[in-house]
């Protein structure tokens, strides 16, 4: 179900989509393996877009998330301050200028820090990817970033808080586990269903993903993010004398080399 609103006041123009899914799923494999789940989500869109010397200028923002809308949607009034913030970046991106090309240091918020953790390492560490190429098969137990970096495709929880999207049994009917990916720098494990998991002589991870029952099951990820440091972001800030600090991404893609792209709404 989605719901979507056009509103023009000036001096902006916002466009507010709601939009609820209940995926429903039931298992049973040959092998006796059987499950059910259902993971309801609601979620609310939230562009703002004005114009500044006839060029429109654009962002946007997205609320909610696991649950029903009911579970996130009953008092509006919760989200009235972040559209205000998301007001004033919109009004002050209008008035900002262009980013200098080059080479840069750059802060990526926790957003865009997560499109780079899925984008440029994720899909490469796919063990159906790395059979096909990607550039990571041949980095395993190397060091391939700073050892400030451990990144984790979580299964369904951290923390104890559940993830996004929560896969306790996969869709082979192997249960689901974290798989620490990059460990203080270090390439450790690649994600795996039965098969490549056969083949690399270790054992599933539970990453084998199908959207609908006439589907494959592909080795994709579940929740990826790169874990938390100890440093602030005004640590970060003064560390660096030339770069910008990148916030609200619209969009990303990779290859099998990682060579990627995303899109910044905010600098």
């Amino acid at each position: 179900m989605t719901i979507t609103f056009r509103i023009i006041f000036a001096p902006y123009s916002r466009t507010i989509v709601l939009a609820g899914l209940d995926m429903e799923k039931s298992l049973l494999t040959s092998s006796g393996s059987t499950s059910y789940s259902m993971t309801p989500r609601g979620i609310m869109y939230v562009s703002l877009n004005m114009e500044k010397n006839g060029e429109p200028i654009e962002l946007m923002d997205v609320f909610g998330g696991l649950g029903q809308l009911e579970d996130h949607f009953l008092d509006p009034t919760q989200f009235y301050s972040d559209i205000d913030n998301l007001a004033d970046h919109l009004s002050r991106k209008a008035d900002g200028v262009y980013a200098d090309a080059g080479m840069k240091d750059v802060i990526l918020d926790a957003d865009l820090a997560g499109i780079l953790a899925h984008e440029a390492i994720g899909h490469t560490t796919e063990a159906d990817l790395v059979m096909g190429g990607s550039v990571a098969g041949e980095y395993m137990g190397r060091q391939v970033s700073s050892e400030l970096v451990t990144l984790i495709d979580y299964a369904n929880s951290v923390d104890g808080k559940t993830c996004p999207v929560p896969v306790y049994i996969d869709d082979e009917g192997t249960p689901s586990e974290d798989t620490v990916i990059i460990k203080d720098g270090e390439l450790k494990s690649f994600m795996h269903n039965k098969d490549s998991a056969r083949l690399f002589e270790t054992k599933p991870t539970g990453n084998a993903r199908a959207y609908a029952f006439s589907d494959e099951p592909l080795i994709r990820m579940r929740n990826t993010a790169i874990e938390p440091g100890t440093n602030t972001l005004e640590e970060m800030i003064a560390a660096i004398d030339d770069g910008y600090y990148l916030m609200k991404s619209s969009n990303g893609q990779a290859d099998s080399t990682s060579e990627f792209m995303f899109g910044v709404h905010g600098l």
